[in-house]
């Protein structure tokens, strides 16, 4: 997902969605036997809280850093396509974005209509490369995962 543009088609996108889908619930199903096998039965419900709080804590934080990193990207490639166009005041702050996606867009167009057709495409590439940097932190933050959890499998003589 991390190589989409603003412009990519929908079937482009839709496979992309089902082979991250897969990979996602393999895990769902692999991963607490991957992680609980060596734990005693007797220990078997606290072993698996354990696991699940750690999984759930680690999505959660993970999706914390991708927005902050969607975020970042998105209002520092927006600014920068701001100064490139010569426009003159403040560019707007694009968390508002969220809020009511069409209330940026009309705002812009009103703001500046002689820049209509840049401002859209400066807002669409500014959007693509958020989640292209958010997706990446994903890949990045979950490879580390992986490995820690690989690291850790492995027998340490102590």
């Amino acid at each position: 997902m991390a190589f989409i543009q603003y412009d990519t088609p929908y079937v482009n996108i839709w496979w992309r969605l089902v082979l991250m889908g897969s990979g996602i619930s393999l895990y769902w199903i692999i991963g607490p036997n991957f992680g609980l096998h060596q734990v005693p039965e007797k220990f078997s419900g606290k072993g698996a809280s354990i696991f699940e709080i750690g999984r759930y804590s680690g999505i959660a934080i993970l999706l914390n850093v991708a927005q902050v990193w969607f975020i970042g990207a998105m209002n520092l490639n927006f600014n920068q396509a701001w100064q490139q166009l010569k426009i003159s005041g403040i560019p707007p702050t694009l968390s508002t974005f969220f809020h009511d996606p069409k209330s940026i867009v009309d705002a812009l167009l009103a703001l500046h209509p002689a820049h209509a057709t840049q401002l859209k495409i400066a807002l669409a590439q500014s959007i693509q490369s958020g989640f292209s940097g958010a997706m990446w932190t994903c890949v990045i933050i979950s490879a580390l995962g992986v490995g820690l959890t690989f690291w850790m499998k492995i027998p340490h003589n102590r």
